[in-house]
């Protein structure tokens, strides 16, 4: 007698669960999110190379160095971060030119090359820096431009782009006439690094004027997320 308890036990349990209206299947549902924050610069880093080519390689080093000096005696005049400053870089490479009456190479000297680099505070300077070290004779690559608060950024960026993603979960929800009952995964789609932002300055500028003709722009930190939910 006990087994047959059992088995009607079972059976109730059974039609209770496919009878009762709270039991529904589950809806999987995703939705894609991305969040931008903005965010002022507080550092620039600037790279400057000098060369000089000549078939005394020991003269071409010479005048490098000599024109290294000019570059430093400008920067003297403007806020270099501590311990930024590299003078290290250094190199010497042959060079050549096509003869293309005796079909060979000619040897045209030896190009030594001197790569400055160094970060500075003054963001308000970036633009005089740059005017001073190209009239020392300076090549002046793109500055990069850098926040002390980027990881605070990008995790704010991180934020925003699962509040977006779950908001729109809950709109599709609710738009099928569900309710969004959980999350079931979240995952970042790829890691963004920060746009530096392009810093302009009107050609023909002279160094007086250099601060006030200098514009730059916020770095952008972007975060993406993919957000998995449940909803019935």
């Amino acid at each position: 007698m006990q087994p047959v308890r059992q088995f009607v036990a079972v059976v109730f349990a059974l039609w209770v669960l496919v009878t009762s209206p709270t039991v529904a299947a589950a809806t999987h549902i995703a939705a894609s999110g991305e969040g931008v924050v903005f965010v002022s610069p507080d550092t620039a880093s600037i790279r400057a190379q000098v060369s000089a080519i000549n078939q005394n390689g020991a003269i071409a080093q010479k005048r490098v160095s000599k024109r290294m000096d000019t570059m430093l005696s400008a920067l003297d005049l403007f806020s270099v971060v501590e311990d930024s400053l590299d003078t290290s870089a250094l190199s010497l490479q042959p060079e050549y030119r096509w003869n293309r009456q005796t079909e060979q190479q000619v040897f045209t000297g030896y190009r030594v090359t001197r790569t400055l680099t160094f970060k500075t505070d003054d963001l308000e300077a970036v633009g005089e820096v740059l005017t001073a070290l190209t009239e020392a004779g300076a090549q002046i690559s793109p500055p990069q431009f850098e926040s002390s608060t980027s990881g605070q950024a990008q995790e704010s960026a991180l934020e925003h782009a699962v509040k977006s993603a779950t908001r729109k979960l809950d709109v599709l929800a609710r738009s099928a006439g569900l309710s969004l009952q959980s999350i079931a995964s979240i995952a970042e789609v790829s890691a963004i690094s920060p746009s530096s932002p392009e810093a302009l300055m009107r050609t023909g500028v002279s160094m007086d004027d250099a601060r006030n003709n200098f514009v730059i722009g916020n770095l952008t930190f972007r975060a993406e997320v993919l957000v998995k939910g449940v909803a019935n």
